[in-house]
C-alpha cells in the first residue's frame, strides 16, 4: 500500500524533504492535521517550530497513492493524513488558515 517511507528522527520537514528529493517531488503539509495531544497544543500555541523541526519523534512518514487510501484505511494501521505530495520541490507547510509557516531546519548531522 505504501509507496515511500522515512523515519522522522531529524524533524518532520527535514525528513520529508529527504523523501521528496529521493522521489523527485514536493510536499504540501497542513500543520493542523498533524496529530498532537491537547497538552502539546496548549504549550505550543502558534509556534509550530518544535513540531516541524524537532527530531526523535519515533514516527514514520509515508506516502500512499490516492487509489490505495481505501486499502490503507482497511488495514488497521493507525495513521493520520497530514498533506499530499505535489509537483515541484521541497516541503511547504501551512497553518489552519492556509498561511505559510516558517520552515525550520531540523537536525543536521554535518553542520
Amino acid at each position: 500500500v505504501v509507496s515511500a517511507c522515512i523515519d522522522v528522527s531529524d524533524g518532520l520537514v527535514a525528513d520529508l524533504g529527504h523523501l521528496c528529493r529521493a522521489s523527485g517531488c514536493g510536499a504540501h503539509v497542513e500543520a493542523a492535521r498533524i496529530p498532537l495531544s491537547p497538552q502539546a497544543l496548549e504549550v505550543l500555541g502558534e509556534d509550530w517550530r518544535p513540531v516541524l523541526g524537532g527530531g526523535d519523534d519515533y514516527e514514520l512518514c509515508f506516502t500512499v497513492p490516492e487509489e490505495r487510501l481505501e486499502a490503507l484505511a482497511g488495514s488497521g494501521v493507525a495513521c493520520a493524513g497530514i498533506g499530499r505530495m505535489v509537483e515541484g520541490e521541497g516541503v511547504a507547510v501551512v497553518d489552519g488558515q492556509g498561511r505559510a509557516l516558517p520552515m525550520p531546519k531540523g537536525w543536521d548531522h554535518f553542520p
